[in-house]
């Protein structure tokens, strides 16, 4: 199968309206997750403006946008592996999509990608984790909240509209908009490190795949 793929390759037909709705959905998340948490995180602020009025206030406050918080990192864990994991698995699904295979045949590659999915977080996400809950901007119980509130929504719509986006690039948006609604000072140089590499990453990895498609193909050829 591996090697009529390859063989076949030159046959590829590009689906410009397809990759064109996911090039306007990488653009519009982000613009999304800024102005979804700037808003979320002024309305917020006014309500607790209203209802905090001293520091028993506070701390009750905290406890319940902390409690609030773990509800929105399981939603935006459970929209990022609808989006991520269905990113990185979708090239080799057709290759198990076999009907006269049993449906957990057929389901393998979520399990594989589940596997990774939880293998990278325990090995490799340590510095990642340290860069967006430090570096970015100083996080409150309530600022958190608005952040991971904003990414879980906006990743799950587009997982329920089928449209793949940059879960980084709205959780950083999201993290944007909520320092500006909170006038928080927003490491810039921290933030062009990440726009940077998120701009990068599909040039780099469409180049590598290209290079990597001829190289096979030469081979089997």
């Amino acid at each position: 199968m591996l090697l009529w793929l390859f063989v076949q390759g030159y046959k590829v037909v590009w689906g410009w309206e397809g990759m064109g709705q996911i090039f306007l959905a990488w653009v519009i998340s982000p613009v999304l997750g800024v102005l979804f948490s700037f808003l979320l995180m002024k309305f917020v602020n006014m309500i607790l403006g209203k209802t905090v009025k001293g520091f028993s206030d506070l701390e009750k406050s905290n406890s319940i946008f902390q409690l609030l918080l773990l509800a929105m990192v399981i939603w935006t864990g459970l929209s990022r592996a609808g989006n991520d994991i269905n990113n990185a698995i979708a090239p080799i699904v057709y290759l198990f999509a076999d009907e006269s295979k049993s449906i957990y045949y057929q389901n393998l590659p979520m399990l594989f990608g589940g596997l990774g999915l939880g293998a990278g977080l325990i090995i490799i996400g340590g510095r990642v984790l340290k860069t967006l809950g430090n570096d970015v901007v100083e996080l409150t119980p309530e600022s958190a909240f608005v952040t991971e509130g904003s990414a879980a929504v906006i990743i799950f719509i587009a997982v329920l509209l089928g449209i793949p986006v940059s879960g980084t690039f709205v959780l950083i948006s999201s993290f944007l908009g909520a320092g500006i609604g909170m006038k928080k000072p927003i490491n810039l140089k921290t933030l062009k490190t990440i726009v940077l590499w998120i701009f990068l990453t599909p040039l780099l990895s469409g180049t590598s795949s290209i290079i990597c498609y001829y190289s096979f193909r030469g081979f089997f050829l």
